[in-house]
């Protein structure tokens, strides 16, 4: 153990050393004060989010995967939802080129594609609505449609980051991904939680927490 502690800490050209904050609006905000002095566009992209509440027997499947019988939440009983709340992809993530982030999913595991591997904001990639859809065919179509009108631009387009990983030397471009909470209500009518979000958080600094899951996976 000794050894270990000793050991040259990895160091990439593209990627800072962590600064850790014991809270994270205090690193938020400390993220967001190192971004503003980057001189690239700002591009943001806004969370969607969706509650569901079926009924008792509502347990059968209509189209794109949804199932029937079921009331949506509106955005003021979202907003209450400790799920939302928890999460830590925020509702709103600001990006430019040139920003150090983290991902916030498992991706792709045994490349190295993991929750907390860190990378650099390379480009942004434009798509139309169809090749969104082509671009994460494993999402529902319908989360994906709803993800893209609520971000598309003037044109018509969506800008998605390209996100290259010094520790893997690859680029790769960052889709939404989905997290989803199932619960069971009173008079067994069980709720449904859903976040469609680009899986990164700024982290030129964490939180404490966070930088845990981004020292296990920068780990060589």
């Amino acid at each position: 153990m000794t050894r270990c502690l000793h050991r040259p800490l990895p160091a990439h050209d593209r990627l800072k050393l962590l600064e850790l904050y014991t809270h994270r609006k205090d690193a938020k905000r400390v993220n967001n004060a190192a971004l503003h002095r980057l001189p690239e566009e700002r591009v943001e992209l806004r969370a969607g989010n969706t509650g569901q509440i079926f009924a008792a027997n509502a347990w059968s499947y209509g189209a794109d995967g949804e199932e029937g019988d079921f009331a949506r939440m509106t955005a003021a009983e979202c907003r209450r939802e400790y799920f939302f709340k928890n999460l830590q992809t925020e509702t709103l993530l600001p990006l430019k080129k040139q920003a150090q982030v983290m991902l916030l999913a498992n991706i792709d595991v045994k490349q190295g594609l993991c929750n907390g591997a860190r990378g650099v904001v390379q480009d942004f990639q434009r798509l139309t609505k169809n090749e969104l859809l082509l671009s994460a065919p494993g999402l529902g179509k319908s989360a994906l449609s709803w993800f893209f009108e609520i971000n598309k631009n003037s044109d018509d387009q969506l800008l998605l980051p390209v996100v290259y990983f010094p520790t893997l030397n690859r680029s790769l471009l960052i889709v939404p991904y989905t997290w989803t909470q199932e619960s069971t209500m009173w008079y067994r009518r069980r709720k449904k939680l859903t976040r469609v979000h680009v899986p990164l958080a700024l982290a030129c600094k964490l939180a404490a927490f966070l930088a845990a899951f981004s020292r296990f996976a920068d780990a060589d």
